[in-house]
């Protein structure tokens, strides 16, 4: 009897605790830093790296402290998530840092341009507070491979430009 206690206690337990999960990517882009960050700075343009992400709605730029966007997750069978996202950090030309929360996670993601010489390095930091299992699904192959996906197609993309 005590057990068949204790599972759903323990279950009830781990559905409440969130440890952080985070990637982190780094790119040598072949273009000013300005114009990186200028493109970077719109989440219009988010759609466009990641292949799950459909459209943004609601977007009331300019970026800045404050600003506030809905971007739309396909998750197959014609079902669809919307996640509200704000900036909560913000400095021009620099880094951008937005934030997206529900019932289930907390998702941080960070945007830094730095400028070198007529190029310029791009920072993307991940980190999301998220139940235990969830971490290990974060940290999977294919979830490393999907970011260095989105990485190489935001690299062709700016340096095409």
């Amino acid at each position: 009897m005590i057990l068949i206690v204790a599972i759903p206690a323990v279950l009830i337990v781990l559905s409440l605790i969130r440890v952080p999960a985070a990637l982190v990517a780094k790119l040598d882009i072949g273009r000013p830093a300005g114009e990186v960050f200028h493109y970077l700075s719109d989440p219009r343009n988010v759609p466009t790296l990641s292949v799950p992400l459909g459209e943004v709605r609601n977007w009331d730029g300019p970026m800045r402290v404050g600003a506030r966007w809905q971007v739309v997750v396909d998750r197959g069978n014609g079902r669809e998530s919307v996640l509200d996202y704000s900036c909560v950090e913000f400095t021009q030309g620099l880094e951008i840092v937005s934030e997206t929360r529900s019932h289930r996670m907390r998702s941080q993601v960070t945007t830094e341009v730095e400028p070198w010489g007529d190029c310029c390095q791009v920072t993307l930091r991940s980190i999301a507070m998220v139940p235990p299992l969830w971490s290990l699904v974060i940290h999977s192959p294919f979830e490393r491979a999907r970011m260095r996906d989105e990485c190489e197609r935001l690299k062709a993309l700016l340096d095409a430009a």
